[in-house]
């Protein structure tokens, strides 16, 4: 099965999973000892997961910086960073500008991919 670090790290913990590999470029922080998928055999593997928030179109630009200023603030928050961390997430801030171009990159990629299986919706 794939899964996201966060909703399985209790299980691995608990001895009930057993990791075969992440699918991160980098192995986890909180799964030291996991190879990558690269490092498992299986070269140009890589997709990950990710948390943000979206805005409708049309959102004035001022409250978008201020919202990601805020999230960026948070992110910045050593107590939260630690326990965000801890469930198996990397925090990772950044500007809208950039999380725009992780969707749009995202989108491309895993689009590519799933029209080269020739999987239709017939």
């Amino acid at each position: 099965m794939f899964d996201i670090v966060g909703s399985s790290l209790q299980h691995i913990q608990g001895g009930r999973l057993i990791p075969l590999a992440v699918t991160s470029a980098e192995r986890s922080k909180v799964l030291p000892d996991v190879p990558t998928m690269a490092q498992a055999g299986v070269p140009g593997y890589q997709i990950t997961g990710w948390h943000g928030i979206a805005v409708r179109a049309g959102t004035p630009p001022a409250a978008i910086d201020k919202l990601n200023a805020t999230v960026n603030a948070v992110f910045k928050d050593p107590a939260f960073r630690t326990r965000w961390e801890a469930i198996g997430t990397p925090a990772v801030g950044g500007t809208a500008a950039e999380f725009g171009a992780l969707i749009r990159s995202d989108s491309q990629r895993l689009g590519a991919l799933v029209r080269s299986t020739g999987v239709t919706l017939d």
